[in-house]
């Protein structure tokens, strides 16, 4: 069985990689000629905007893993601190 900490750990950095790559394989290859150019392209490149806007979506997910990590840590070592 898998710990309640290693399953959200697992969430948390398969969010990100989900981030990573939907922003990288959005992203154009081609070239910028004005400096906010570099980001009303992202996307582009594959010809999709949702794919961009996806990522971000995936983005806002990573913090609310937090809590729930924090807590998970918090009633471990609660667990262990009676066990002793």
């Amino acid at each position: 069985m898998v710990s309640r900490t290693a399953r959200i750990y697992f969430l948390l950095v398969l969010d990100l990689i989900f981030f990573l790559l939907e922003i990288i394989i959005g992203s154009s290859a081609s070239s910028f000629s004005h400096p906010t150019s570099l980001i009303l392209s992202l996307g582009y490149a594959v010809g999709s905007l949702a794919l961009v806007a996806d990522s971000f979506h995936m983005l806002k997910y990573a913090p609310t893993h937090c809590p729930s990590l924090l807590w998970a840590l918090i009633k471990f070592v609660h667990v262990l601190q009676r066990c002793s």
